[in-house]
């Protein structure tokens, strides 16, 4: 799958305090002008109501879309990183090793992520039937980051 939009949020984790997450969501698809303003907003509803039209014809819906979830600590350091792809969501890093093959490079300041990865993960599913999946990424973005609206997909 080649996704060639990227649009990244940041929001205060739900789950931890003091933590964040940081989303970089991968379309296949360019984003209107309406997309782009809705994203510096922090929300990419707009684009996931473009990725979810295209359901009816399953290979292109499948192949459209994928989200990269970093969990950052106070530093901004990544504590975990799930990467979700339409039907299959799994953690690909979390223990220091992981994390450590995770990243080549991750810079995050005020308003811009820039990220490279590449690496491959089994993610065991056998307990939800699903069996042993493979995921595989490169990935390389240089992208600003917006601050996700409250209420905001």
């Amino acid at each position: 799958m080649s996704l060639s939009t990227a649009i990244a949020t940041i929001e205060p984790s739900r789950m931890a305090p003091g933590y964040s997450w940081l989303r970089v969501y991968f379309y296949s698809f360019a984003p209107t002008a309406d997309d782009v303003a809705e994203a510096t907003r922090g929300s990419v509803a707009s684009m996931d109501q473009r990725w979810q039209s295209k359901s009816s014809n399953p290979s292109e819906y499948n192949s459209s879309r994928a989200v990269l979830q970093l969990t950052l600590d106070r530093d901004h350091r990544i504590t975990q990183a799930d990467l979700s792809l339409p039907g299959h969501t799994c953690t690909v890093a979390s223990t220091a090793s992981e994390l450590g093959a995770f990243a080549q490079s991750f810079v995050l300041d005020a308003n811009r992520v820039r990220l490279a990865s590449k690496n491959t993960y089994v993610c065991d599913m056998t307990s939800t039937g699903a069996g042993r999946q493979s995921f595989a990424w490169n990935i390389d973005v240089d992208v600003p980051v917006f601050a996700k609206a409250a209420g905001a997909r």
